[in-house]
């Protein structure tokens, strides 16, 4: 099946550090922009129980050590459901908490020439 690029908004319209809900011809998906200004887009639906993932945060990723120590991350993001916390990596869409069995769709985002594309 061939890939179609959606044209959803400008570039100057999504501050870093938001995110908000794109309709792709029946597919609800999230556009998020990370603090480092990269875009990024999951369907949005948790996959434990079907929130709306643009209704939860996008934020640093929390990592640990091998002491036990937790850090926020300066490299990685998450969107956090709202109902239930489930944190999903902006890149993959796969959960922090069990990342080779949970995940949510990850779609291509671009950008060109001032505006945003989305590729489903």
């Amino acid at each position: 099946m061939a890939r179609k690029a959606f044209d959803v908004c400008a570039t100057d319209d999504l501050e870093p550090g938001t995110m908000r809900a794109v309709d792709l011809d029946g597919t609800a998906v999230v556009l998020m922009r990370s603090v480092t200004g990269e875009y990024f887009a999951l369907r949005n639906g948790c996959s434990h129980m079907g929130a709306l993932l643009s209704d939860g945060r996008l934020q640093a990723k929390m990592e640990t050590d091998d002491e036990r120590g937790y850090a926020v991350s300066a490299t990685q993001e998450v969107v956090r459901c709202p109902w239930h916390g489930y944190e999903f990596d902006v890149r993959s869409g796969r959960c922090a908490g069990d990342p080779n069995a949970v995940r949510v769709k990850a779609f291509t985002v671009t950008t060109r020439d001032g505006r945003v594309i989305i590729e489903r």
